[in-house]
């Protein structure tokens, strides 16, 4: 599977002299078991989609959420 979907910052998001700043590593695809299944043609899983073809599977999305965690610095005094 590809992670197609993305989150654009700005440069001060990253820059660790804002009052909010995040990073990679604070970036995640969220994927609990049930918006997943079993892929019927490949190894693993994959999402749980709502529509294969023309048949609805009851599901969520062909794409997993994507989560970035957004952190807030104590005692920021802006200039």
């Amino acid at each position: 599977w590809e992670a197609i979907d993305q989150f654009i910052v700005s440069q001060p998001l990253l820059d660790s002299i804002s009052g909010i700043y995040t990073s990679g590593e604070y970036l995640r695809i969220f994927s609990p078991d049930f918006l997943l299944r079993k892929d019927q043609v490949y190894p693993g899983m994959s999402p749980y989609s709502a529509w294969r073809g023309y048949k609805f599977q009851g599901g969520f999305s062909d794409h997993l959420p994507v989560l970035l965690e957004l952190r807030f610095r104590e005692h920021y005094q802006p200039e």
